[in-house]
Formats: C-alpha cells, structure tokens, sequence
C-alpha cells in the first residue's frame, strides 16, 4: 500500500540523524543509467472537488462512496505559494493586520480558506510496529481495535522558501520548539539513479540514490492521543474498537480508510529533509523532502473504503 511505504519510508529517514555527516567515501563518476521519474497513477479520472468539510456528514454514519478527502499535495502546492505573510517595509501595523485577516478569510485555492474545516484521508494498515493510523483484529471476540501512533518530529524547515542556512540562533529555535505530531498521507519517487562510490581504501561499491517527497499532516500535539511511541505494538493501547463478524472483516479491513478532520494553523505549512548517506554495508542514498501541513487535529473517524460506512470516530461525539 502507499501509505505502508510511505510510513516505512518517514519511520526509517527519521531514525536516523546523520543528514550531513561525512563518510568515508568519495564519489567517483556516475554510471550512466537510464533514469525513469515517478508517473503518478491515475486512479480516478472523476475531478476532485474541493470544499471545506461539514460534520453534518459524519452525523450522517456514512460517506460517499469512493470519498478521498482533499489531495494533499495541491493543498500543500496552494499553501505554499501564500504562507510567510510579512509587513512591509513602508505598511502600517493596522493595513498589516488588516491585509492578513483578508488573506486568512479568502480562498487560497478555489472554494477553501484558510479558516475552513480540512478533511484528509489514509489507508488504515494492520498493525506491524508502524507509525500512523493502524488496526488489529481479534476473531474470537469479532473486535477491530484502532491504534493511532504519530511520528513525533522537528521540523528543520529545510525547503521552505524562507529557510536560510542554520545558525546557532536557528538551531536552538529548532532544539526549543515544540515537537509535531506527523501523520503521513502520501509520498512519491521522483527520481532513482545509480553511481559508483569509494572510500579511502578504494573498495568500490553501486550506490543507489533515491529521491522522493511526501506530504503529512504537522500537527499540534494531538491531546486524545496519549499511548505514544509504541507504533502499533501488541501493547499499545487502542483508541476505539467496534465489532465486525470474521466474514465482513475479511472483506472490510483490506479497505479500512482514516479521515483526519483539521483546522489549519499557522504557519500553515512546513518542511523537513531528509539526507541519508550510503555506506559499505549499506549502499543506499536517500533524499527525501516532507511537506507538512500544519494543523490541530479535531477528529478522526474510521469508515468502510468500500461502502462509506463510519464504523467508529475518535474521540467519540458526546452524547446528551
């Protein structure tokens, strides 16, 4: 599944924090290799509509079918063409104000602002120590248990527009900041190429080199998510389960979508990159930037890819 490498992709890059150190290795010229970009796959040809999300729908117990939420990455293209409102030079504190609560009220991409409810959706995978949204299902009892495990991160900010180069200041921003809850919703391959690398002692290994993006939702600290680190482990906690008999479950949980329900914060949207270096005994190159769609996360419901059903939403709506 997308998601399943997505996820594999992020959980490895993040583990390690070796972006920009040096191995003992040189690079000698590339081998010449016919590289082959990423083609996005087309899987509907129907025209995505673009609206702010009503939970009127949800109180409805189901979706349409074939809901796919808003794409991430043309909302994350539009956020990033408006984010990093600054006053001018010669602007008044009030024309400054005035001028950013237009923009924040306007549409930033037809038929959505900035203020608007945001909806996104994901696979939900069988739980195998991930990170994200994921289930297990336990046939004696006929319960789907739902665990949500965010990868917790700093942004570096590296690829934003503004990003300039690190400085001690800007290093401990980043040490001081609040870390991000991230929950992945897609990625792609944009390029995959090949070279030949040596180190000191000239022992010569094929490199592969791999570069990629993915756009995740950044958010605050999601308060109803308190089972951390535990990345869909049999000991973490689930936050919600409902009953599905063994013969429904073998049809619906290969299907089992996730819909992140978000208001959208400042600033919007931020980056993080990713710079894995190849060594002997694994020679392999990543680069990979995320964009990552800031936002508090309000409410996430569970539903069938099949047939639109809700099976179950987190937190679960108080009830008079």
């Amino acid at each position: 599944m997308k998601k399943t490498f997505a996820i594999s992709l992020l959980s490895l890059l993040w583990c390690f924090n070796s972006a920009y150190a040096q191995n003992d290795k040189k690079k000698d010229s590339p081998i010449p290799k016919v590289t082959t970009p990423n083609k996005a796959v087309n899987v509907s040809k129907r025209p995505v509509t673009l609206a702010p999300f009503s939970h009127e729908t949800l109180d409805s117990g189901r979706l349409k079918v074939g809901y796919t939420g808003l794409p991430p990455e043309s909302i994350a293209n539009a956020l990033e063409k408006i984010v990093g409102i600054k006053k001018g030079e010669f602007e008044t504190t009030e024309k400054f104000e005035a001028r950013k609560a237009a923009q924040l009220s306007s549409p930033y991409i037809p038929n959505l602002a900035l203020t608007d409810i945001h909806a996104f959706t994901s696979s939900v995978d069988k739980a195998d120590y991930s990170q994200g949204i994921s289930y297990r299902y336990d046939a004696d009892t006929q319960t789907v248990a739902i665990m949500v495990s965010p990868l917790e991160t700093k942004p570096n900010h590296i690829g934003g527009k503004d990003y300039s180069a690190s400085t001690i200041e800007s290093i401990q921003q980043q040490r001081n900041a609040p870390a991000l809850d991230v929950l992945s919703l897609s990625s792609k391959t944009l390029l995959k190429n090949s070279y030949v690398a040596s180190n000191a002692y000239g022992a010569k290994v094929v490199v592969e080199k791999t570069t990629s993006i993915g756009f995740s939702l950044g958010l605050d600290q999601i308060a109803f998510v308190t089972d951390r680190n535990k990345y869909g482990s049999p000991s973490s906690s689930p936050l919600s389960q409902f009953k599905l008999e063994p013969t429904k479950a073998a049809k619906e949980l290969t299907a089992l979508k996730a819909l992140f329900i978000v208001k959208l914060v400042e600033p919007y949207l931020d980056f993080h990159f990713i710079h894995i270096e190849p060594k002997r005994d694994s020679p392999t190159e990543m680069l990979h930037t995320s964009y990552l769609i800031r936002g508090t996360l309000l409410e996430v419901a569970i539903y069938s890819g099949l047939t639109g059903e809700i099976f179950a939403r987190i937190p679960s709506p108080k009830t008079e």
